[in-house]
């Protein structure tokens, strides 16, 4: 019977992943490539060694390509193509580097190292762009530097599929726009992917490991979309926003940051949707920041909050999340947080520090003005600890902290308008946990 048991709990989560990935929504990112030319890399037989690439401007590009039987015109549609080259800066400023250029270029298939000398000109990079308008750098395999690849008031510029190691910062963009950072695979840097003074750009689908920071966003930041990252075991954050606005964080997985999965610092109008942040200190800090949306995320196993707000954090919106097993609050709203608007989320054991049952709320609230429930639609929260009575305010879930706060409209169930993926997972808790029950019970009988 215990055999049966353990096979339908792995029947469980099999189909449970099967059901995760038929819910999958698609991010509206256009993720096709109309680069026809991305797909010709070199192989090893290919590669040939060449000294430091400096180009300054159009018309040395052109003398340069011709000189090196680079091909191409400068064309959209047939950029000059800088590839399969090996690369040893030995300890100099640069591998390649290219200023003042208006032309389309590809640099495609390169081993680039040892750009370490960070107090010239460029800063020890691998590649450094600067005043450069449309260029690809795809299939790039940079270490050992100060930066893996540097862009200096750039426009127009993707980056895909390289592979940064051992660097101080993986890639840098500096007052730049429409920049396309896709696919890359940065790892053991002190920055991952920073972006400073960038606009209209998307960073999407890049795997950030090791890092102290994973992407870190700051200054006149605006319409930015980072989507489909993956970000596991930084030493201190996963993503960082810090004086940004209008930035969309979409179906990141962030697992194991050391401190924050995500942080925010004097932000405004940020969208956190379908993100997945696992075993941080905090699932998502936020200080000073203001008309955040946070919607349908899965914010679990945090070792302190799953959010916390501070600081005159306000007018954020915290709907239709998962929050399960945070140790110390799900939410923690402190130090001046006001006038948030929390409901329709699901939360399930957190507080577990407390042992959130009944008679221990999952949540804090040290604010003002801040309400767990919708008062238009009376709809709350739903609470798998709330007992019914509200341990004194019926029909009511209490809030621990000085605001006096109550969800006054608990859900009973899951909120219908959850997506797919929400709902199957609440469902799994219950599933797994009373099939779990029955092994214990059984192992107990046979011990006995």
């Amino acid at each position: 019977m215990m055999n049966m048991y353990r096979y339908h709990l792995s029947l469980v989560l099999v189909l449970g992943v099967l059901c995760l990935t038929i819910c999958g929504e698609g991010s509206g990112i256009n993720e096709e490539l109309h680069t026809g030319w991305l797909a010709h890399a070199g192989t090893a037989s290919q590669m040939s060694t060449h000294s430091p690439i400096s180009i300054n401007g159009d018309a040395d590009l052109v003398s340069q390509a011709l000189a090196n039987g680079w091909a191409g015109n400068g064309t959209p549609e047939n950029p000059y193509i800088i590839e399969n080259y090996t690369i040893d800066a030995n300890g100099g400023t640069h591998c390649i580097y290219i200023k003042n250029t208006t032309l389309c270029f590809v640099l495609r298939n390169c081993t680039l190292a040892n750009a370490t000398d960070s107090g010239g000109l460029p800063p020890g990079s691998g590649v450094f762009l600067e005043n450069v308008t449309n260029a690809t750098l795809t299939g790039l395999n940079i270490n050992y530097s100060y930066t893996g690849i540097c862009t200096f008031n750039a426009l127009n510029i993707t980056c895909t599929n390289c592979t940064i190691t051992n660097t101080e910062m993986g890639i840098y963009l500096c007052f730049c726009a429409q920049m396309n950072l896709t696919g890359n695979n940065i790892s053991s840097a002190d920055y991952g992917i920073l972006e400073y003074s960038v606009d209209s750009s998307i960073t999407y689908q890049n795997t950030i490991t090791r890092c102290n920071y994973g992407i870190w966003i700051y200054r006149d930041i605006s319409q930015l979309n980072v989507s489909r990252n993956n970000i596991t075991a930084t030493q201190y954050t996963a993503i960082r926003l810090e004086s940004a606005e209008s930035v969309v964080l979409y179906q990141n997985y962030i697992e194991n940051a050391r401190l924050y999965g995500i942080e925010m610092y004097e932000t405004n109008e940020i969208t956190i949707h379908e993100n997945s942040i696992f075993y941080a200190s905090h699932g998502i800090s936020m200080n000073m920041s203001t008309n955040t949306t946070i919607t349908q995320n899965n914010i679990s196993y945090n070792y302190a909050y799953g959010i916390q707000m501070y600081n005159n954090s306000s007018s954020n919106l915290v709907f239709g999340n998962v929050f399960y097993s945070n140790l110390v609050y799900a939410i923690n709203l402190t130090d001046n947080a006001s006038s948030n608007l929390i409901y329709h989320n699901s939360f399930y054991q957190n507080a577990v520090v407390r042992r959130g049952v009944s008679g221990n709320s999952q949540c804090y609230d040290d604010g003002s003005n801040n309400y767990w429930y919708n008062a238009s639609s009376q709809h709350g929260n739903y609470w798998d600890n709330w007992d019914g009575n509200a341990w004194g305010t019926p029909d009511a879930y209490r809030i621990d902290g000085t605001a006096g706060a109550y969800d006054m409209y608990p859900l009973g169930t899951v909120y219908e308008g959850s997506t797919c993926a929400q709902i199957l997972f609440a469902c799994l808790i219950v599933i797994i946990a009373m099939v779990a029950g029955k092994l214990r019970t059984e192992d107990a009988t046979q011990v006995k």
